[in-house]
């Protein structure tokens, strides 16, 4: 007869407990008896003390108090109050109540697989334990810093799951310790203060992001890639860190990040496995079909019907997440990208959508990062090239931006939106005459785009041809009587006619006309 399974390891009962969530909502945390009589029905009457503990969190509110926390209090701290409020009132053994914890906190989705606690076993030598309460006072009460610092490296002797508790609470509290604090927790390499070091990247003292650094890659748990690429990444990390240590701080912490991006990669052996749930089914081919026509409410629909039958869909859960971008839902649509993602990493179109949906936040920085991990996998699709384009644009990147416009014409040269965002990087480049240039490409693909007459109209009156802007005006109150923009337009330039300026010649910048021929060649 096969060992019975360990409550800590029984992950099956966990995954029916994400599927009453997924299918029921958050609302069903409210009845405890639907939920075990739910769990009891896929379970099919097993697992009865899994379930129970489940119940018994439920009863006492611990999902309730996970959620209202998560958004302001580290996982490690929610999920020690809970264990201690479920230890004191009733009589159950430490890694069963963390694993209901964990599973919990999974469902709910408010932790991932590799932030899951695991319990640390406990000395219960009297000398050992006597030894580790002495220092534990003495790391929060103590009013020396010097005896405090002293206790927390004398810690580190004792793989504890009280001084892993005792010195994240230092970490947290007490930013006189929290460097040596931090040294103990990065040498007895618990699980369970990933998190804290993920959280101390960003914080200002350059040393304890230095250790962070340093404790992460010998983790080497992939959770920390994207923490540590926006280290290398974001320009404000290495203007903070040049200011604090001009000799070191600004290469030294984002090479050490580069190097710790490269050895926990390395480390990974295992092969990602292929996509198996980019099912494409019958709704998900009519979602996807209301998703072109625009009719996002319906195409939502049809997600939901698919995914009540497969809730692993990860093209479903793209495709849902997408249509309500597109309705302005934006936190709920970030949120089904970064599922899809989990479930599928190398879908590249998720990778876009949520590039654009930071866009949308005015996180161009995260965006970007997006993109790149979008570009890496399909780095021929011109829409990526584009949305980066665009998201360069905006943070002033402008030789970037023309240059990322460029690969995306070369891949889609007929692309409306390739030639006309290019335009508007030409505009901001004073380069008007080649702004110009591109509306009349963009207008050639799509001549009923009239706002791209508007805006040749507005490129001559900054080179100060009111006549010529005028035509193009006119040309658009001709087809649309209506158009506000244009009566605008027209205004202006009339006011400037009737004055008869002097044109002013518009002084060319050289060295910006070559570096223009050399990314776009074409360009005569």
């Amino acid at each position: 007869m096969a060992p019975e399974k360990k409550i800590s390891e029984n992950n099956q009962i966990r995954d029916f407990l994400c599927e009453i969530i997924f299918k029921q909502g958050i609302s069903v945390c409210d009845e405890p008896r639907k939920v075990k009589g739910l769990l009891l029905d896929l379970s099919l009457g097993e697992n009865k003390k899994e379930i129970n503990i489940l119940i018994m969190l439920l009863e006492e509110k611990i999902p309730q108090d996970l959620l209202s926390g998560k958004d302001s209090i580290p996982y490690e701290i929610l999920s020690n109050r809970a264990s201690v409020k479920i230890l004191s009132t009733y009589a159950l053994d430490k890694s069963s109540v963390q694993w209901a914890i964990n599973c919990w906190a999974f469902a709910l989705d408010i932790i991932t697989e590799s932030q899951i606690i695991t319990p640390v076993d406990q000395i219960t030598d009297p000398i050992d334990i006597a030894q580790i309460n002495r220092l534990i006072q003495i790391l929060h009460h103590d009013r020396n810093d010097r005896n405090r610092n002293q206790a927390a490296r004398e810690l580190r002797n004792y793989n504890d799951s009280r001084v892993i508790d005792a010195l994240i609470q230092a970490v947290h509290n007490d930013t006189k310790v929290r460097f040596e604090a931090l040294s103990s927790l990065s040498e007895l390499k618990s699980k369970k203060a990933l998190q804290i070091f993920i959280d101390r990247l960003n914080d200002p003292s350059a040393r304890i992001r230095r250790i962070s650094i340093l404790a992460l890659e010998d983790f080497g748990d992939e959770s920390a890639i994207e923490p540590l690429q926006r280290i290398v990444t974001t320009e404000d990390f290495k203007i903070r860190s040049t200011r604090e240590h001009p000799n070191w701080g600004k290469a030294e912490n984002v090479k050490l990040a580069e190097d710790a991006i490269d050895a926990i990669k390395k480390r990974s052996n295992t092969p990602k496995k292929e996509n198996t749930s980019l099912e494409v089914t019958n709704y998900v081919k009519a979602g996807m079909k209301y998703n072109e026509l625009k009719e996002f409410e319906n195409a939502i629909i049809e997600f939901d019907k698919e995914l009540r039958n497969n809730s692993n869909n990860s093209l479903a859960i793209r495709e849902k997440g997408f249509a309500l971008s597109n309705l302005g839902h934006y936190e709920q649509s970030l949120q089904l990208l970064s599922l899809a993602i989990k479930l599928n990493p190398g879908d590249h179109i998720a990778w876009r959508h949520k590039g654009y949906i930071f866009s949308r936040f005015g996180k161009q920085y995260e965006a970007i990062n997006c993109y790149d991990t979008s570009l890496k996998i399909d780095p021929n699709d011109p829409a990526t090239w584009r949305t980066k384009g665009y998201s360069l644009h905006k943070i002033k990147k402008y030789t970037e931006s023309l240059e990322c416009y460029r690969k995306a014409i070369e891949l889609e040269e007929n692309g409306f939106y390739n030639w006309f965002l290019a335009s508007k990087v030409l505009r901001d480049m004073h380069q008007y005459e080649d702004e110009i240039r591109f509306l009349k490409k963009a207008l050639q693909i799509d001549n009923q785009a009239y706002y791209c007459l508007n805006s040749i109209g507005w490129a001559y009156i900054n080179m100060n041809e009111f006549q010529q802007g005028l035509q193009c005006f006119e040309t658009v109150l001709n087809l649309d009587k209506n158009n506000q923009a244009a009566w605008k337009g027209r205004s202006t330039c009339l006011k400037k006619l009737s004055y008869t300026p002097q044109p002013k010649p518009i002084l060319k910048n050289n060295k910006d006309e070559g570096l223009l021929k050399k990314i776009f060649p074409f360009l005569k």
